[in-house]
């Protein structure tokens, strides 16, 4: 497969031009950069937030998305490599829970500069064993209504063919990552680790995100959220004020 683009697979946004922070984020799985782009207005203002944007979506709608972890681990490092250069953490929504984890594990790996801390929401531990049968290989109409049952409403964007052939091809990609995901056991990270869940989230059982604990030797909590799997938007205040606060308990002093 030809090596997807580099260009447009960042965005970031600052409210001032003194960053001494970075709060890199990956969104849920067929999600772009969106979701994000408010989240610096809600920050200190020292922090920058960026947000990476898969091949697949958005700007980079007509590149093959990932259908395997490890090329995308790869690229994600080799997107994000020029980013890495003052504090940072990360944050990642769902799947991007997962990649966030595993683009850490890659940096160690390297050598590469470790985040301050790793902000994980809506997944189950990775460790653990994938208990929902696989769907990207699905029928439209089936995908689309597990899709649906897992966000806990309906996703009237599937209505529109034009945009449900766009749409679909970066998710069932996702999906195909997930499903075929094999945790390999490694150290624990020397870094503060953060899970997050929607209170009414059947995928992601309050005992299963604890279990997150066990993969960093430095500090762990957890936080539940009212809502579903993606309690995202409707929570966006009370999310920023925990990731807020974990900015600040992490910056370095100048």
């Amino acid at each position: 497969m030809q090596a997807p683009n580099l260009s447009h697979s960042v965005e970031c946004w600052s409210r001032g031009n003194a960053i001494r922070q970075r709060l890199i984020c990956f969104a849920y799985a067929g999600a772009g950069t969106v979701a994000f782009q408010s989240w610096a207005m809600s920050l200190q203002v020292e922090v920058e937030v960026c947000a990476v944007r898969l091949p697949g979506r958005e700007r980079l709608i007509g590149e093959a998305p990932f259908q395997r972890l490890a090329p995308l681990i790869e690229w994600t490092v080799e997107v994000l490599g020029p980013r890495l250069t003052v504090p940072y953490v990360l944050f990642g929504h769902s799947f991007g829970a997962l990649i966030g984890f595993e683009f850490a594990r890659e940096l160690r790996r390297r050598g590469l500069p470790a985040p301050q801390s790793l902000l994980v929401s809506g997944h189950r531990a990775p460790h653990l064993p994938r208990l929902e049968p696989p769907i990207a290989g699905l029928s439209d109409a089936e995908f689309i209504a597990r899709i649906e049952e897992i966000e806990g409403t309906v996703t009237e964007v599937f209505a529109y063919p034009e945009l449900r052939e766009l749409i679909l091809p970066a998710l069932r990609a996702d999906f195909s990552v997930l499903e075929n995901y094999t945790f390999i056991p490694e150290a624990p990270f020397e870094f503060p680790l953060r899970a997050y869940r929607g209170a009414e989230d059947p995928l992601v059982p309050t005992k299963d995100l604890a279990l997150w604990a066990g993969l960093t030797r430095a500090s762990f909590s957890t936080h539940v959220f009212p809502g579903n799997h993606n309690y995202l938007e409707a929570q966006r205040e009370a999310l920023l004020n925990e990731i807020s606060a974990e900015l600040a308990s992490v910056v370095c002093p100048t």
